[in-house]
């Protein structure tokens, strides 16, 4: 990649502070293949996968890194813990219509898993991927979705 594959690419604004949050081609390529790969081990080239992420730059990641496992994003919100009862039947219809066996999210998100499985048990069934704490290095056992399908 050229020296225009670090300017910046996606900006994201925070709502409260304002401060930016900058990805540029080569960092976005780098974390797309990461998440792609972890993808790949799970068998998913084909399938859905939740995104599951807060508004930002993980989210743009964690959909690239489908694009580039073969597999399809099916995009919602995390559900509002000061609201469950609303949140909560919406999140589980899409999981239920979209068959996805893997959620893709943050690590702040993740932790709150324990309180999100009491409230709704068979999400464990789920496997749970962190992909913003998935270990560098990853990315360079990405393959082409045809070269694993």
């Amino acid at each position: 990649m050229g020296p225009s594959a670090h300017a910046p690419l996606y900006t994201f604004l925070g709502e409260v502070d304002g401060d930016e949050t900058v990805l540029s081609a080569f960092e976005l390529d780098v974390r797309a293949r990461r998440i792609a790969t972890a993808l790949q081990a799970r068998g998913v080239v084909g399938e859905r996968v939740l995104l599951l992420y807060p508004p930002g730059l993980d989210y743009i990641a964690g959909f690239f890194g489908c694009l580039y496992a073969g597999a399809v994003a099916v995009p919602a919100y995390p559900p509002d813990p000061m609201r469950l009862e609303r949140t909560l039947p919406r999140l589980r219809a899409i999981i239920q219509d979209a068959e996805a066996s893997v959620v893709l999210t943050t690590s702040g998100i993740l932790e709150l898993s324990d309180f999100l499985f009491e409230q709704a048990p068979d999400f464990r069934a789920l496997h749970w991927m962190a992909t913003d704490t998935l270990p560098e290095g990853g990315e360079r056992e990405w393959r082409t979705p045809s070269e694993v399908g």
